[in-house]
């Protein structure tokens, strides 16, 4: 890590089996992110590292990406700039109703900025493909497949075609709320690109509704345009379906989680079927994002 001279200190941000991230302060006082990764969570990261320099240039809130690159000691890793500032998460928790509504509707803001961006050839995945592999695996996992979630896969499976033919925009990919920073100058920037792909322009918005901020998600969903909230409520859909599978210990016991509770089931299949019912925003259930 020459890039950025002595180092003074090193603090852990996240600590997890595959990916991590640490606070790095160099004896000038310039902070920086490392993000350690896995063997099988590298491929990605040059992607990952071109996007977010063609971002960075062309003046979009996103950290500085400096290098990548492997040592015996570190492993894989990723070094990017520090943004000061602090998580939607925090901001929201200490908002009044009023202040979450407009933080909403600056999400909103922030991510039209992003899907008219330009990415010109650089290499990405496609939204289209991870969709047809999440919902492979949930169709093939051998688990008892009961009427409501029956209901819904067809449902998704028959609007997919027109939702697969809106030209596709840069997603972030995963918009939650420790994902976005609240800088002190107000703007709103993205951390952490490793979801990065093209694909459905809704497909944002509907990952930053996951949390348990009520008048946040009332100002999202209040600045998107009725005629446009099917590919939203499809994409609240998509996501829960996938979530489903990736925070329960086992399909086996699946229906004992938060994730498969009847009336979340009902409510994602009722949205598509008439998505002012998502509009409304009123009793909007949506499970809490976690890791």
């Amino acid at each position: 890590m020459s890039d950025i001279g002595r180092i003074a200190e090193i603090r852990p941000l996240h600590l997890r089996a595959n990916y991590s991230t640490f606070l790095i302060t160099s004896e000038t006082g310039d902070k920086y992110v490392a993000s350690l990764f896995a063997q099988s969570r590298f491929s990605g990261v040059s992607k990952q590292l071109a996007v977010m320099r063609r971002l960075f240039d062309e003046g979009f809130m996103v950290p500085e990406p400096i290098t990548i690159g492997h040592n015996k000691t570190l492993g894989h890793f990723m070094l990017e700039s520090f943004v000061e500032g602090e998580t939607l998460f925090d901001a929201l928790g200490s908002a009044s109703p009023e202040e979450q509504y407009a933080l909403g509707v600056r999400v909103v803001k922030a991510i039209d900025q992003l899907k008219a961006f330009d990415p010109g050839n650089l290499p990405m995945r496609k939204l289209s493909n991870w969709i047809d592999h999440c919902l492979r695996r949930f169709s093939d996992s051998g688990h008892t497949v009961f009427g409501l979630e029956k209901q819904l896969l067809r449902e998704i499976e028959k609007r997919l075609g027109t939702f697969f033919s809106a030209p596709p925009v840069l997603l972030h990919g995963d918009c939650n709320d420790q994902n976005l920073i609240l800088k002190p100058d107000g703007r709103i920037c993205f951390l952490d690109w490793e979801t990065v792909m093209m694909g459905n322009w809704s497909w944002d918005y509907a990952s930053a509704l996951f949390g348990w901020w009520p008048h946040f998600k009332r100002g999202i969903l209040g600045s998107i345009p009725e005629q446009q909230a099917q590919d939203v409520a499809l994409s609240i859909a998509i996501i829960c379906i996938f979530k489903y599978m990736c925070h329960i210990e086992s399909l086996e016991t699946a229906h004992k989680g938060i994730f498969i509770h009847k009336a979340n089931w009902e409510f994602w299949y009722e949205c598509l079927i008439d998505p002012e019912k998502l509009l409304c925003c009123e009793g909007v259930i949506f499970p809490y994002y976690f890791d």
